[in-house]
């Protein structure tokens, strides 16, 4: 008997609260403190890059349906090493990343409940209760994952709204930004659309994926990017002076006309629920890319495994291993958030590339070619502004998996290895 998949509805859960995830509690008000008024048209912008992003993600996920995702692409356009340059690029990305999203659920929490306990140990605490989740079926993942979306989604766009009606500044453009200001403000908001590169990894887990993946993909970016509007619409134009609030978390007093003196406790339910749902969609996704990396010989075969609900055991027990790693580092005061995040960054950027330039060489599409020279232009210009040391290593990385690459093009063709 084959394993329970999943549809368009659950398959939506797993894509818009980990790309909201702790993006859109935290970088509205940062945003509009770097570019002012015009922080609005820096998030129309970079949802209008969301959209195409998601196009071009959503195709290849429905092309290329599996466990490798959006890498089996990369494999057929540009060959093995390529896609396996892919995929580390990826896994390098997610020894820091979830790290830094369990670091930021825990800090949002503890600043409202206050309790005798550091915030590393509460995110490391965090951290096993999502890996015990990763090991059930994917179906509890989805719902786990929507239920904490939908609430998310409901309490920040009815929030926002309220207080975009009844608590509006009475001037809505008062300040301007410069050229540079208004650049870096677009490099901060890409933090928000990063996810779709992991949706083509539960191609493998979806019912019917040429109608599935393509239907999820429209509801998700819909989703994703009217709420990203309204927010920070809200926190943009919002008169929050009435209001007590953190300037950092204005976000919070979006909420404050529905909630009150509550609101602290309901935004640190939602920012650690959007945390959690997007390290359990990133995890989940690329304990399923390891799954595959080992199967076509490139990791050890213990890494492989699935247990008898198709959950990936391999790959969740390898990212539970780097993640455990990384936490030491964090434990020794070498690594913080900040640290982290920017670490994660330019490999997130250099994945999304690859999978980009690799969509510009499938497609015969017209309108397709053009979306991917648009984004693949954008993604290279944004890729210059990532952690120097990050740089030095996917160009050293690049190198090396792009001799291998074309020395083996120059094999005969019974000699290469195929792409798995």
């Amino acid at each position: 008997m084959g394993r329970r998949k999943i549809g368009s509805v659950l398959l939506s859960g797993l894509i818009i609260g980990p790309i909201l995830g702790s993006g859109i509690i935290i970088l509205p008000p940062v945003i509009y403190s770097v570019a002012g008024d015009m922080a609005i048209l820096s998030w129309a912008v970079m949802m209008l890059v969301s959209f195409l992003f998601a196009t071009v993600f959503g195709w290849l996920a429905m092309k290329f349906p599996g466990d490798a995702g959006v890498a089996t692409a990369v494999c057929k356009a540009f060959g093995i090493h390529i896609k396996r340059l892919m995929s580390l690029y990826l896994v390098c990305a997610v020894c820091f990343g979830p790290v830094a999203v369990m670091l930021a659920a825990s800090d949002f929490m503890l600043a409202v409940y206050d309790v005798p306990i550091s915030i590393k140990v509460i995110a490391y605490l965090l951290l096993l209760v999502c890996y015990v989740i990763l090991l059930h079926d994917v179906r509890l993942l989805g719902k786990i994952v929507l239920v904490i979306s939908s609430i998310a989604v409901v309490i920040l766009t009815l929030g926002s709204l309220v207080s975009l009606i009844f608590h509006r500044k009475a001037e809505l453009v008062t300040t301007l930004c410069s050229p540079t200001e208004f650049g870096y403000s677009l490099m901060l908001v890409f933090w928000v659309i990063v996810g779709w590169e992991v949706i083509g990894n539960y191609g493998a887990d979806v019912q019917d994926p040429s109608k599935t993946i393509p239907r999820a993909t429209a509801i998700s970016a819909v989703t994703i990017c009217l709420v990203s509007l309204v927010v920070a619409a809200g926190t943009q134009w919002m008169d929050a002076s009435d209001f007590p609030h953190d300037p950092m978390l204005t976000v919070t007093a979006l909420v404050y006309p529905l909630f009150g003196s509550y609101s602290d406790m309901v935004m640190a339910v939602v920012a650690g629920g959007l945390c959690l749902a997007a390290f359990l969609m990133f995890i989940g996704g690329v304990s399923r890319l390891v799954v595959s990396m080992a199967d076509d010989g490139f990791l050890p075969k213990v890494f492989g495994t699935r247990r008898t609900n198709g959950a990936p055991g391999g790959g969740v027990l390898l990212m539970f291993c780097l993640h455990s790693m990384t936490f030491i580092f964090v434990w020794l005061d070498i690594l913080d958030l900040e640290k982290l995040v920017a670490l994660a960054d330019g490999f997130l950027l250099a994945n999304a590339l690859l999978g980009i330039l690799a969509a510009m060489n499938i497609t015969r599409h017209r309108g397709m070619k053009i979306v991917t020279v648009i984004l693949a232009v954008f993604f290279g210009i944004v890729l210059l502004f990532a952690n120097p040391f990050d740089l030095f290593v996917i160009i050293v990385m690049g190198v090396w998996f792009g001799r291998k690459q074309f020395n083996e093009n120059r094999l005969e063709l019974g000699d290469r290895v195929p792409c798995s």
